[in-house]
């Protein structure tokens, strides 16, 4: 960073030092004192400087005219100073137009800040206490601010080491959340308003004043206007760091402000009360008690100043709830099993140490905090004790104060990780979790729980299973996928799980061919043509190898979202959307395909010929896809035409483009079976047009035939005769029999509906006996024709 040296150590406008305010003023009251020219804010108090990134390769990665101010509150006293930085029309660029933390998706800011750690620059210092804490529980259901660590220089001098921050404004949270910054609420500790009102904030103080949250419909008001599990994370994330400047100082909390609760919005647009994490510098053994420190306590008291009354009181009514006590008990044995376990903490912790410890001798030559190698070793030292120990002194202190008596040890298995996995309360139980056993064909995981405290078990099938039991509870629950029970010893908790069947009635080839052609918008929802079924896959976004998850059961007459709509003689269509809920009976992104269901038996020689087109074409390109299994559960195989390629339709970049595959013949290995699945797979290529546009392919299949030919009859026919074509409707190809009991020339045409010819399929001389014609009307237009046969005793 690059500045006039006077906007920083110039003794009336210099923002660095105490100068003219102090000399003025004096120390003034606080520990930190109040009066210097730094502890001033306001525009007045921002100077202009010029700002350039270099990241870790030594190239220059952004270059900005910026403004500065000091930031923070009583670390502003301290030798090195945060600094906060502003993009401003003034200035040049009126955003930060960066992607400045890689691990984040944004690449526009309006303020970033310069921050020297806080008081970890002085307090045991590490330089990387607070950063370490905000990755640590970055998981968590809550907003934790990007960082990025920097070696700092400003006028050419050597500055240190500081850490570049997001900021938490109304900014922050409208590019987070995608909401319009004007209609937001954002306080801080006490009802300070940052941005918006505390109106709502307020009338929610007074309904829990005034009405008893024991009661389950109080509670269950109370989650209409704050974001509950956003608040345990958080509660949970302060006391197990055991932040020492909380919960009377550092808190944010904020939300969209809408007339009611949004119940179908996500997280952040549906009016509730959420929390955000920040300045944790000053906890994970920053203090005298270290990693014994008891915070549970401190939040569940009337403690004093700095934490008054006001700062666990929302905290202390919540837990008069039965149902909120257990959540949140529940929930932080989750964490301390998972997130904050030793083995969890310390390899993060290791990197921080190593990357920082690089480079911090520099660093102290410079500022003298910390004062020696060996003492920033010891810091150091200090948080991996505290990662270590806190996970016991944290169950302590959640039984003395609820009156726990024993912790138990809950073991899940599952019959096989292929087939499906278990959910503890909020932690589901996947590969990152589990422990493959001997023969790996399943998966252990066990946790400390707290003894007769009801924990919820979740079976969750993977894609074609369904689950069949649990082993190791209670006969009356073992059917139960979702049970909650309260174990007062250890146990071992086995899912079972087994092959889903998709089924649809087999439509029998020997009793006739099978044709689909027609599907109504208004079809009723859940209902399908003869023999189909419209599925979804495991899969988001799936691919052409995702397993049948299930039947989708929605409407056909749908205009957003992932769906199946009908479109009457042009059949069916497929779109996925880029929302995940999707519509009811459609889960969202994991639309698959059309299933039908034959029965092949006494036939031969099964032909498949189907028209599929594009709607829309749009960014994400998906294909359709002819498979096949025998059986209704299993994975599909692709069917091959006699070139050996997948049979499939590629989605078109022309919208309306429609094309007819086939025929395909089946082969052997699929005549004489009681059920064969056909599965029209709509499946995502990987591929995308357009990085701009997220929109994925919208395709339809209009008809489908499958059929046999007619069985050969060597006898003479007693008659002319001219028969039905099949298949019938045809795109493009069909069959014309006719017989003939002598030998006779023959002439077949084809007309329009007007009676101009348009095809002589046949004129010539042909024996008696069964003949056969065949058609392509694939360049004539969709409609109803005429065929005719003249001989010269017949027509």
């Amino acid at each position: 960073m690059v500045t006039d040296s006077v906007h920083l150590f110039g003794y009336e406008k210099g923002i660095y030092i105490p100068g003219k305010i102090y000399d003025e003023n004096g120390f003034g009251d606080g520990y930190w004192g109040d009066h210097a020219n730094y502890f001033e804010r306001g525009r007045e108090w921002e100077r202009p400087a010029s700002f350039e990134l270099i990241d870790e390769s030594g190239e220059i990665a952004h270059t900005q005219d910026i403004g500065i101010r000091i930031h923070g509150g009583g670390s502003r006293a301290v030798p090195l100073k945060s600094l906060r930085l502003y993009a401003r029309n003034e200035y040049g660029a009126s955003r930060f137009n960066q992607r400045i933390f890689p691990q984040l998706p944004y690449e526009e800011y309006n303020r970033l800040i310069l921050r020297n750690s806080g008081q970890d620059f002085m307090v045991l210092p590490t330089m990387y206490h607070d950063i370490f804490i905000h990755e640590l529980v970055n998981a968590l259901d809550f907003d934790t601010m990007g960082y990025r660590s920097a070696i700092v220089f400003i006028n050419g001098e050597y500055w240190g080491i500081m850490n570049l921050r997001e900021r938490y404004d109304e900014d922050y949270i409208a590019r987070t959340y995608d909401v319009d910054e004007d209609n937001i609420d954002y306080l801080e500790n006490n009802l300070v308003v940052k941005h918006g009102s505390d109106q709502h904030y307020q009338q929610m103080l007074s309904y829990i004043e005034s009405d008893d949250l024991a009661k389950e419909k109080h509670y269950q008001e109370i989650k209409t206007r704050m974001d509950v599990g956003n608040y345990i994370d958080y509660i949970i994330a302060k006391t197990f760091v055991a932040n020492d400047d909380w919960p009377g100082n550092n808190v944010d909390y904020w939300r969209l402000r809408t007339e009611r609760y949004l119940e179908d919005e996500p997280a952040g647009k549906d009016g509730r009360w959420r929390w955000m994490f920040y300045d944790a510098d000053y906890s994970f053994g920053d203090n005298l008690e270290h990693y014994e420190a008891n915070k549970i306590a401190l939040v569940t008291e009337r403690p004093p100043i700095p934490n008054p009354p006001w700062s666990t009181f929302l905290f202390r009514s919540l837990l008069e709830n039965e149902r909120f006590q257990t959540r949140f008990m529940n929930r932080y044995a989750d964490l301390l099993n998972t997130t904050f376990h030793p083995d969890q903490i310390l390899p993060l912790l290791n990197s921080f140490e190593e990357s920082i410890g690089m480079v911090i001798e520099e660093h102290i030559d410079r500022w003298g905090h910390p004062r020696s190698r060996s003492y920033w070793d010891f810091n150091v030292s200090r948080l991996e004790e505290f990662a270590r120990f806190r996970r016991e002194y944290s169950y302590k202190h959640l039984m003395d104060h609820f009156g726990i008596q024993d912790t138990i040890q809950v073991t899940l298995q599952v019959s096989s990780p292929a087939e499906g996995k278990v959910q503890i309360n909020s932690l589901v139980i996947d590969d990152s979790l589990s422990q493959k056993t001997k023969n790996g064909d399943a998966y252990l995981w066990s946790g400390t729980y707290f003894g007769n405290t009801p924990i919820t078990l979740k079976a969750i099938p993977e894609a074609g299973y369904a689950f069949s039991h649990w082993e190791g509870v209670p006969e009356d629950r073992a059917q139960d996928s979702v049970i909650a029970i309260a174990l007062s010893e250890s146990k071992t908790v086995e899912a079972r799980f087994k092959p889903k069947s998709i089924t649809a009635e087999p439509h029998a080839l020997a009793g006739g061919n099978y044709q689909f052609s027609n599907w109504r918008s208004t079809a009723p929802a859940g209902s399908y043509p003869e023999s189909m079924k419209f599925v979804y896959m495991g899969d988001i976004e799936p691919g052409s190898d995702a397993a049948v998850d299930d039947g989708s059961t929605g409407a056909y007459n749908l205009d957003s979202r992932t769906r199946i709509n009908g479109l009457g003689e042009n059949g069916i269509s497929f779109i996925n959307t880029s929302n995940l809920e999707g519509n009811p009976g459609y889960p969202g992104r994991k639309l698959g395909g059309a299933l039908l269901a034959i029965n092949t038996r006494e036939v031969f020689e099964v032909s498949v010929d189907w028209t599929a087109g594009t709607i829309e074409p749009n960014s994400r390109v998906y294909n359709l896809r002819l498979q096949f299994r025998v059986g209704t559960s299993g994975s599909f195989r692709d069917l091959l035409d006699e070139d050996g390629n997948p049979v499939m339709y590629e989605r078109n970049e022309v919208a309306g483009h429609t094309q007819v595959i086939g025929p395909v013949t089946l082969p052997d290995s699929l005549e004489n079976r009681e059920v064969l699945q056909l599965l029209w797979r709509y499946y995502f290529t990987g591929e995308r047009v357009d990085d701009n546009s997220g929109q994925r392919s919208q395709l339809n299949i209009s008809e489908i035939n499958v059929w046999v030919p007619e069985k050969e009859n060597t006898q003479i026919p007693e008659s002319f005769a001219l028969r039905q074509n099949y298949p019938n409707p045809f795109n493009p190809g069909t069959q014309i029999p006719f017989e003939l009991p002598i030998d006779t020339r023959v002439r077949i045409d084809v007309f329009d509906l007007v009676g101009r010819r348009i095809a002589v399929l046949l004129d010539n001389d042909l024996p008696a006996g069964r003949h056969t014609v065949s058609f392509n009307g694939k360049n004539i237009s969709s409609g109803l024709y005429f065929y005719r046969i003249v001989t010269e005793n017949f027509v």
